[in-house]
């Protein structure tokens, strides 16, 4: 009997410690995402589990950042038997906040009966809720030349009053004006303010104003996506001439090149055509003006025009100018012929593997290092992992490193393990993909032959050498005490 009464205390003892009175729970937070500025409420219900007796002196008290403006304490009051209130408690997001996720700790206290006994005890619960803050891009777009010919080279004018975006994509939307040698245009991340070369074809657009309809997507600092658009007003003016060039060969900046050019004749009959070049900063090289001869009516023919280009990567334009004879008289124009100069972009690849040496069915580190050995910066790189003697363990195949400037350098890593293969040379590639300066994505493939060694075999050196030596001291003891020795003879 005892024995029974003693572990009953035992029981009512133990459940004083655990059973909890009250609870708090349906904690939500309204908006789960935030702007400087904004308000905001959280909300949770409390519930008395004890049907019989109340819990006293509720109280509350809040921990969050200073940039969450809300009350620290606040009084509830008693809750009644098996009662239940829902508490909103709103907040403010200060106007200086930056873009981040915020934790705002509430704890709830109260004073509850003890289940054993007479007297009260407190308790408390604490709810973990989080703010998502985020300042929003706010983009205006611009060009700083309205004034539009058939080709041009003008530059896009971005600025941004709020946040930063990052992954920006602006294509145009018009169906007879569109970029020149790219679809899109990509700034991978915008601060306050960019200006952006591009050239703009509008030959199939009417003379006149017009409206320039941009395409915009991008996202924030935490990853939420926008879609917008812009219209900007332009004026298109026809060039006259009837002569269409087309570029068939690249040329890379600051370097001479023979460049591969097709002028074909739209108009009528042209004889003794001749090609100079006003632009400075693309030059014909070696001579002052190229012969190109007749051209009939619809016929082209493909020069090759020495130039140097002494600009950035990215499509300029260059000013032709055409002497020619057609109908018997002396004419002449110019035409602004787009050019792509092309990046001496090019990517150095480096791999480290650690430890050393291979094994079969071993977990290794490959590191690969990826430098930028052109003379511009390059964007949006990334590496891809492939070889059919290991397995990636943690990660995907591709990687993203980013943007790298000249000179620049980053180091990737790829925790693999070695397939149960046999030992041998085996080939290993990591294939770099990034964004030159004239808005062209490149791939450049490095290629390894990676040695796996067969597994080291087991040392048994210790085992024969204990062996040996247990035999040579046997053999001694024989020789010096138990063979058996000879009786000298008397003389």
């Amino acid at each position: 009997m005892k024995k029974m009464y003693v572990a009953l205390m035992a029981f009512m003892f133990l459940l004083s410690g655990v059973f909890a009175s009250f609870s708090v729970s349906s904690v939500t937070v309204s908006p789960t995402q935030a702007s400087p500025g904004q308000f905001g409420t959280i909300t949770f219900v409390i519930t008395n589990a004890d049907t019989l007796n109340s819990v006293q002196g509720v109280t509350m008290e809040v921990r969050k950042s200073d940039y969450i403006t809300m009350t620290n304490q606040l009084v509830i009051g008693d809750l009644g038997p098996g009662s239940t209130t829902t508490l909103s408690v709103p907040f403010r997001v200060e106007q200086n906040t930056p873009t981040g996720i915020y934790t705002i700790d509430i704890t709830v206290y109260g004073l509850s009966k003890i289940p054993s006994g007479t007297g009260t005890q407190s308790e408390s619960k604490k709810i973990a809720s989080t703010v998502k803050v985020v300042v929003p891009p706010a983009l205006q777009f611009s060009l700083d030349n309205n004034h539009l010919t058939e080709i041009s080279s003008t530059n896009l004018i971005i600025r941004n009053d709020g946040g930063i975006a990052k992954k920006v994509y602006i294509s145009i939307a018009n169906s007879d004006i569109g970029l020149l040698n790219q679809d899109v245009v990509y700034v991978d991340q915008l601060g306050k303010n960019a200006t952006i070369p591009i050239g703009i074809d509008a030959r199939n657009a009417q003379e006149g104003s017009q409206k320039l309809q941009l395409k915009i997507t991008y996202e924030d600092e935490l990853g939420n996506s926008y879609n917008t658009s812009r219209d900007l007003s332009i004026s298109i003016k026809k060039e006259s001439g009837d002569f269409v060039f087309t570029q068939e060969s690249s040329i890379v900046t600051g370097k001479e090149s023979k460049v591969k050019v097709r002028i074909k004749n739209e108009g009528d009959d042209a004889q003794d055509i001749r090609l100079s070049i006003a632009s400075s900063n693309i030059q014909l090289v070696g001579v002052s003006e190229l012969q190109i001869g007749n051209l009939k009516r619809g016929e082209s023919a493909v020069v090759e025009v020495p130039l140097l280009a002494n600009v950035e990567p990215g499509t300029t334009s260059a000013n032709f100018d055409l002497k020619w004879v057609e109908n018997g008289q002396s004419r002449e124009g110019t035409k602004s012929v787009p050019i792509k100069v092309s990046s001496d972009a090019d990517v150095g690849v480096y791999f480290e593997a650690k430890p050393t040496p291979l094994y079969p069915n071993s977990e290794y580190t490959i590191s690969v290092t990826v430098s930028n050995l052109g003379s511009y910066p390059i964007e949006a790189t990334t590496t891809t992992f492939s070889s059919d003697a290991f397995e990636l363990l943690s990660i995907q195949p591709e990687q993203y490193i980013g943007g790298l400037s000249k000179d620049d350098f980053s180091s990737v890593q790829y925790k693999v393990r070695t397939k149960d293969i046999a030992p041998g040379t085996y080939p290993l590639s990591i294939t770099v993909k990034y964004r030159d300066a004239s808005g062209e994505w490149v791939e450049k493939t490095k290629s390894i032959n990676v040695s796996v060694l067969p597994q080291p075999a087991q040392k048994n050196g210790s085992i024969e050498t204990i062996a040996i030596a247990i035999v040579v001291v046997l053999a001694l003891i024989y020789w010096f005490v138990l063979r058996p020795k000879k009786t000298a003879t008397k003389k």
